[in-house]
């Protein structure tokens, strides 16, 4: 669970929302870092919104991955990159550019009024 992908001059801006969902290749799954985002918002790092939504969003996709109707379940298993494929160079400025910021930005995190909340 994550802030929607935004496009920069250099590539993209994004931000993890800490937790996670672990999934086997028998599909069984577990969530990883509850804890973690239950501090984040006691910390007031993230409003007790977002921590609410991240594991919406975790429950949609743990549903789909039920369904087998999720990308990760879907031909993922037997994808392996091209043997062409190098490592890619770090695009000039990408040291520099200002990050771009969500525009849900204070709804998740609280901007200058965060403090600590309960999830």
């Amino acid at each position: 669970m994550e802030e929607p992908f935004r496009r920069t001059a250099v590539g993209f801006d994004t931000q993890d929302h800490t937790l996670d969902i672990e999934v086997t290749p028998s599909l069984a799954w577990r969530w990883r870092d509850e804890e973690e985002l239950a501090n984040h918002v006691a910390e007031g790092f993230y409003t007790a919104a977002l921590a609410r939504e991240a594991r919406a969003e975790g429950a949609r996709v743990i549903e789909a991955i039920e369904r087998l109707d999720h990308p990760c379940v879907r031909g993922w298993q037997e994808w392996t990159p091209p043997s062409d494929w190098g490592v890619p160079a770090f695009v000039a400025g990408w040291d520099t550019t200002p990050p771009t910021f969500w525009e849900r930005r204070d709804w998740a995190y609280g901007g200058a009024r965060a403090g600590p909340r309960e999830i």
